[in-house]
């Protein structure tokens, strides 16, 4: 004899106990269930599972997403090989999979060395599990940043926004150039002689350089302004 459930009609009545039992032994049960019925509780271990289910799913989900967001990004390393920077970038996918539950096994998914180190033993994964955001490109530019002022209106640059306009670095020949143009390999000896330059004197300096002549230098008399 199957167990006997309460149950409700999809008219708001009880069905009588001893025609569910009926239904369930003459196996036209699943033809009424839902449809005609809903179960009037869960049985206590059973709540009590979907419950820790639900709970372990959770937390696999958030060790997931927290270890793929910690190796997330381009990385600078010091290339075992010949002692000199080099552009990196982790394998986040693989390193969430393999970290839910222990210390996630990394491995290089790109690098400025390859092809021609491509099949080299990645010593330099020491250096990003000893210092995993020190290493990170984003990191080393606002560290660089913090404290400076625009080397053209002299504005602090202040907090970096993590979405929007960024300041940019204005290279030695007078250019300004934003982070995406500058190879993770060589950002030690770009920062080593850039100024830090703001968002906006940026963009000021490309449309001059890029659409001169949609530029009217103000400081000039009316006649030549008009005339550039």
């Amino acid at each position: 004899m199957p167990p006997a459930y309460p149950a409700a009609c999809s008219v708001g009545q009880w069905m009588p106990v001893p025609e569910i039992n009926e239904l369930a032994l003459g196996g036209r049960f699943h033809a009424y269930w839902p449809a005609r019925c809903s179960v009037g509780f869960v049985p206590v271990p059973v709540a009590i599972g979907v419950a820790i289910l639900l709970l372990l799913t959770a937390l696999v989900a958030f060790r997931l997403v927290a270890v793929w967001w910690k190796y997330l990004g381009d990385r600078v390393i010091t290339c075992p090989e010949n002692h000199r920077p080099a552009g990196v970038t982790v394998d986040s996918r693989r390193a969430a999979w393999s970290g839910v539950a222990r210390t996630p096994r990394l491995r290089l998914s790109a690098c400025s060395r390859w092809p021609e180190m491509a099949g080299c033993g990645q010593e330099c994964l020491s250096q990003i599990e000893a210092s995993p955001e020190g290493c990170l490109v984003h990191r080393i530019l606002v560290d660089w940043y913090a404290g400076k002022a625009c080397a053209s209106c002299k504005r602090p640059i202040g907090e970096i926004p993590p979405a929007g306009g960024k300041p940019a670095l204005l290279l030695g020949d007078g250019f300004s150039v934003e982070w995406e143009q500058i190879s993770a390999e060589l950002l030690p000896e770009t920062l080593a002689t850039a100024k830090p330059i703001c968002f906006a004197c940026h963009m000021a300096q490309t449309l001059v350089r890029e659409h001169p002549e949609l530029v009217v230098d103000r400081h000039l008399p009316g006649d030549q302004a008009s005339n550039r």
